[in-house]
């Protein structure tokens, strides 16, 4: 058996953009912290817990404490629940992906695990927006650790667990530079995500396989059986 670890932003939904937006406000609303001139390519982890270790790092010169986070993770999901209520799009799926993990789950060849830098109920929440039946699946989130590195290995062991199984083959799916280099880190086959056409940073850190949807299941499933 194969697995097949999938990110979730920009890699299965669209929602990178009111993923940003909500994230931002929240520390707005929560803190008065205005990150309008934030460097997010400064950040060490660029995982949802990560990004505030670095803000609270920079602004308050210490990491959040846990009432902190719990206060910054409420918003933000109420924020993302009022952007879904006024404008469902903003949680679409990418084109083909809701069909293309029903036939990967049906086609007895790949396991499926998600690896995600999101806090897991932001996770559940674009998952369950976008119409995806993942209920089930195993999914490692950033709320245990910032290092995508320890989130996708406890995707792996998670998904060890669920199907009792060592896998052949290891792919992971996803849209960041930071997914690339996870994992070329733990050796993994990977495929690239670009949907908006914006990701040309990918090709040249050297990723041979990118993609910009999910519509053709066929050349998707050849891909994966291919990195």
């Amino acid at each position: 058996m194969k697995l097949a670890i999938f990110d979730i932003d920009g890699t299965l939904t669209a929602t990178s953009k009111v993923d940003e937006s909500c994230y931002a406000r929240a520390f707005q609303d929560e803190f008065g912290i205005d990150l309008r001139d934030f460097d997010y390519s400064a950040v060490q982890h660029f995982t949802d817990s990560g990004i505030m270790d670095q803000i609270f790092l920079e602004e308050r010169g210490r990491k959040p404490n846990t009432s902190e986070i719990t206060a910054v993770q409420r918003c933000f999901i109420h924020l993302l629940k009022d952007a879904f209520g006024r404008d469902p799009e903003q949680f679409r799926p990418l084109h083909g992906a809701v069909e293309m993990l029903a036939q990967l789950q049906k086609s007895g060849e790949w396991a499926i695990a998600f690896a995600t830098g999101c806090w897991q109920q932001s996770a559940h929440l674009k998952l369950d927006s976008a119409g995806f039946d993942w209920q089930g699946l195993p999914l490692a989130h950033s709320d245990a650790t910032p290092d995508r590195q320890d989130i996708c290995r406890t995707a792996i062991g998670l998904a060890e667990q669920t199907w009792q199984a060592q896998f052949d083959k290891k792919v992971y799916i996803g849209d960041g530079l930071w997914d690339l280099r996870t994992a070329n880190a733990l050796g993994l086959g990977f495929i690239g995500i670009d949907f908006e056409n914006h990701h040309a940073s990918l090709a040249e850190a050297g990723a041979d396989t990118i993609i910009g949807d999910y519509r053709d299941y066929t050349h998707f499933a050849a891909l994966l059986n291919a990195a």
